[in-house]
């Protein structure tokens, strides 16, 4: 092969690359019209379950009320023995829409009454697309590296800044560590 014609390939490959890179992030799953969505309404660590349960219970009365809106349900916390470990400080919203409603404007209703509740992490999905993130990836970005040992702060301050500068290209890159819950340990002496 002639360098003219091995730098040409080169130069189209490049150029395809570049054209490419504006499509990448985006989900290469379809986006199907479910009407049932689940809601991660998230607070922060030591609100009472009073609080939630507040919460949920005015969320709940907003979101019935817009017209389509056919079932709500929620749960708050971690049931006895279920696979979430959280606090009460998590919920998890279920909503789902009647079909003959229009999907779009009943969706945005639903994101707009979700919105009003400031200070609270809150998302809205439909349960497939919920399930593909959980289970396939453990998380939305396409990349996820985890960092386990007994002091989260020393072990981030020891390796990942040296990664962070490799990966320092990268747009996307964004480090998110648990919110820490205050733990006690008791040790009885015999």
């Amino acid at each position: 092969m002639k360098p003219r014609r091995a730098y040409a390939i080169f130069a189209l490959v490049t150029v395809i690359g570049v054209a490419l890179t504006p499509l990448l992030g985006q989900s290469l799953f379809p986006g199907f019209k479910e009407r049932d969505f689940l809601i991660h309404w998230v607070t922060q660590p030591g609100t009472s379950a009073a609080e939630m349960q507040r919460t949920t219970l005015a969320v709940s009365k907003e979101l019935r009320e817009i017209p389509g809106v056919r079932n709500f349900g929620a749960h708050i916390g971690q049931a006895f023995l279920g696979e979430e470990v959280a606090g009460v400080n998590l919920g998890e919203n279920w909503v789902s829409i009647d079909p003959s409603v229009d999907y779009d404007s009943t969706l945005d209703k639903i994101e707009d009454v979700n919105d009003a509740y400031a200070g609270l992490f809150r998302e809205t999905q439909t349960y497939l697309d919920e399930r593909i993130e959980e289970v396939i990836s453990g998380g939305k970005e396409p990349i996820v590296v985890r960092v386990f040992g007994q002091n989260l702060s020393t072990c981030c301050a020891r390796r990942l800044p040296r990664s962070k500068r490799s990966w320092a290209a990268s747009r996307a890159f964004k480090i998110s560590t648990p919110i820490s819950r205050p733990t006690s340990h008791n040790f009885r002496s015999r």
